[in-house]
């Protein structure tokens, strides 16, 4: 079987350009949508840095 080399770069090019496409329309998979509200925003509290207290300069 011989194969034009112009024939498998346009079907290379095919293949790479629908895979693409196809990668940019995958659903993140966040499982908080799962869980209970409650929770998720008791984790996303605890995840943020909270401003410490510095009692040297409190005086």
């Amino acid at each position: 079987m011989n194969v034009c080399p112009r024939a498998r770069i346009v079907l290379a090019a095919c293949l790479l350009l629908a895979s693409g496409c196809s990668a940019w329309r995958t659903p993140t998979f966040d499982l908080n949508r799962l869980r209970d509200p409650r929770a998720v925003d008791i984790d996303q509290r605890l995840a943020t840095p909270q401003p410490t207290v510095n009692m040297v300069d409190s005086y």
